[in-house]
């Protein structure tokens, strides 16, 4: 802002006048014209919400078997053992311990209702041309380091995680994953299990968790990087519309692109 034309706030006051600069007062003016489009879109629930959770909430990170290797804090996970290869099926039945890992889901509003989100992203594929990927839905957070209850010390699955889904709801898709294909999971306000590839539903299990555990589960996503996914990331896209989001960028487009004008007013 420009300042005042004669003396300090406190000696205008004093004088019983208040003269400001005019090209402080269109400055003024100009951001107020264009905050009104920026209040606008800070209003809405998603981009509210997204500044929110970027400020105060932790970023998710995985927790993993000793069969995958972590990076980027824990962001990133790929399987240890030739993730470019697809691996025998005779090695699968050999190998000590299989290539887990899990994901907390985070909970979402959408028009007032809470769901439970996680998404991950493709960093490597191996060309197993058997099964894409499987994955399995926690109602808490498993311990991937013990092993199951028998005392082995080591999952050789997901079927042995206690208490987690997997298998459901069963999906094909007429292409195969790539580096950077997006895989979300999304539990509903009814208790629905999603499926989405690329912000695209395909695969629905209606009604499968109760409303009570919806209330008093800490729900997490299970990952088997066995197959032809072998590597990934977690994803930071939150659900929703995917006209939303455009529609959000597009209004902040329209301020960034109003602050030069504004400046150019504002010097006439």
């Amino acid at each position: 802002m420009s300042s005042l034309v004669e003396g300090s706030l406190p000696e205008a006051k004093s004088a019983g006048r208040r003269r400001y600069d005019p090209r402080c007062l269109q400055q003024w003016q100009c951001l107020k014209a264009t905050g009104g489009p920026m209040r606008h879109l800070l209003a809405r629930d998603l981009i509210r919400q997204q500044l929110w959770e970027f400020l105060l909430e932790e970023l998710p990170v995985f927790t993993a078997t000793s069969s995958v290797c972590l990076s980027k804090d824990g962001r990133q996970a790929i399987r240890v053992e030739k993730p470019d290869c697809p691996l025998h099926w005779m090695h699968r039945m050999m190998a000590p311990e299989a290539p887990l890992v899990a994901l907390r889901m985070r909970p979402v509003q959408h028009y007032g209702v809470t769901e439970n989100w996680a998404e991950l992203v493709v960093e490597t594929v191996c060309g197993d041309r058997c099964t894409s990927i499987l994955l399995g839905v926690c109602p808490a957070c498993p311990d991937l380091s013990s092993g199951p209850p028998a005392g082995r010390g080591y999952f050789v699955s997901l079927a042995e995680i206690p208490d987690c889904i997997s298998g459901v709801p069963y999906c094909t898709t007429s292409a195969r994953f790539t580096q950077g294909t997006r895989i979300a999971a999304l539990i509903t306000g009814d208790g629905s299990l999603q499926l989405l590839r690329d912000g695209m539903v395909i695969g629905t299990e209606q009604h499968l968790f109760s409303k009570e555990a919806l209330k008093n589960s800490d729900f997490h996503l299970i990952c088997d990087l066995t197959f032809d996914v072998s590597g990934v990331s977690v994803g930071t896209r939150p659900p929703g519309q995917p006209g939303i989001l455009q529609q959000s960028l597009r209004w902040f487009r329209r301020f960034v692109k109003q602050i030069p004008q504004c400046n150019s007013r504002a010097r006439k």
